[in-house]
């Protein structure tokens, strides 16, 4: 593939011969990027009077936005949960978002799951006064506990599980909420009050980990629950869904796809070990066992987070659901935009949005990255 992206930060560059990925459908046009930004080539070609100065020809591939990850919790060795060496955190999260530009993922929230208070207020104490480049790219933690249901805890550890009936209880644990994007919650153990306040602060509640009862997860909802974690397709919410073939089995991929396919926000939930050999590791504390498609706590049955990565559940969901290319690429992309309200910027090829870009082949096999409107990651040829 020709490129010749020169060093003006303003030139405007032409992507021609591709395929566009909008709205779940497969659009043959040309997409053209000013900078850091995708513009709208009419206006400015007819409006402005400018031109592209640069030509990629992109040889029929398919051009789609950067993949978003919600909830992702480690990779290659790395947990996010772990705070035991809080002087490379900063550097772990710069590593993994690197590592997973070759998945086509631009933009991913951190996860942390079910911890003690000492671990939060670390981590909110890291973030503050870190430059902006390190964080290039994280568009705030996901929180998934640890207000979560003790039935339904899986491998979030018990001793740990909290329930907040005021904003105070919230508050006190977590400590400052300003790098939160996204907090997965039980309603039954959270009161209206507190799921409100978050709301307001711009953060993205989720139901998951729950014992709730019909009338709970409703209450929630009219207070501005608007996602689910771990959980099937409850209209009009959207809703985490890892298609690994293991969490969930291709029939109900394909039933769930079919009941609510703008909720479905494909996640991996993958876990620090994802794509370790088989063996015995130590993840968020607890030892795990990696076995040929799955992760789990040691000498039990109970998932640990996944061993996978979002193309393989975007290869998954196509196999499983009977969707195109272009429908699949939506769930890892304008859907989870969607969820977290920031649709005017990522996840979409829409004027004004980041030039957030992945070429890619019929296969999901990703050939080039931009981010930003920069190459950050190119294939072996």
């Amino acid at each position: 593939m020709e490129q010749n992206l020169n060093s003006e930060s303003e030139q405007i560059t032409r992507f021609t011969n591709c395929k566009l990925c909008i709205n779940g459908s497969v659009v043959e046009d040309d997409l053209w990027i000013r900078g850091e930004k995708i513009i709208d080539k009419q206006a400015t070609f007819y409006i402005e009077k400018q031109t592209p100065s640069t030509t990629i020809d992109c040889n029929g591939l398919f051009l789609t936005p950067g993949l978003i990850e919600t909830q992702i919790n480690g990779s290659i060795g790395l947990d996010f949960s772990d705070l035991s060496e809080p002087g490379s955190y900063v550097a772990k999260l710069s590593t993994v978002r690197d590592h997973l530009l070759q998945y086509g993922v631009t933009s991913f929230c951190p996860t942390v799951i079910t911890s003690d208070h000492h671990t939060y207020e670390l981590i909110a104490d890291l973030l503050v006064g870190t430059s902006k480049e390190p964080l290039e790219g994280i568009l705030g933690f996901h929180y998934e506990g640890p207000f979560l249901a003790e039935k339904y805890a899986g491998a979030h550890r018990k001793q740990l599980l909290r329930s907040a009936a005021r904003t105070e209880n919230l508050t006190d644990l977590y400590g400052n909420l300003k790098h939160v994007k996204m907090i997965t919650l039980a309603p039954e153990l959270v009161s209206t009050e507190v799921i409100s306040m978050l709301v307001e602060m711009g953060i993205t509640v989720s139901i998951g980990h729950t014992d709730c009862s019909y009338e709970q997860a409703r209450e929630a909802i009219e207070h501005g629950a608007s996602a689910i974690t771990h959980l099937y397709s409850y209209n009009p919410l959207h809703y985490g869904f890892i298609t690994d073939g293991i969490h969930v089995h291709s029939p109900v991929i394909r039933s769930t796809y079919k009941t609510n396919p703008a909720g479905m926000v494909l996640v991996t939930d993958a876990s620090s070990t994802a794509g370790f050999p088989l063996g015995i590791y130590i993840s968020n504390g607890q030892r795990v066992e990696v076995k040929e498609d799955r992760v789990v706590l040691e000498g039990t049955n109970t998932l640990a987070g996944s061993n996978t990565n979002i193309i393989q559940c975007l290869r998954t969901l196509k196999s499983a659901a009977g969707v195109t290319l272009a429908e699949a690429i939506k769930c890892a992309s304008e859907n989870p935009a969607t969820m977290l309200g920031i649709h005017d910027e990522v996840g979409f090829l829409r004027s004004g949005a980041q030039a957030n870009i992945v070429l890619m082949d019929a296969n999901f096999s990703v050939v080039i990255v931009f981010y930003k409107g920069k190459v950050v990651y190119k294939s072996s040829p």
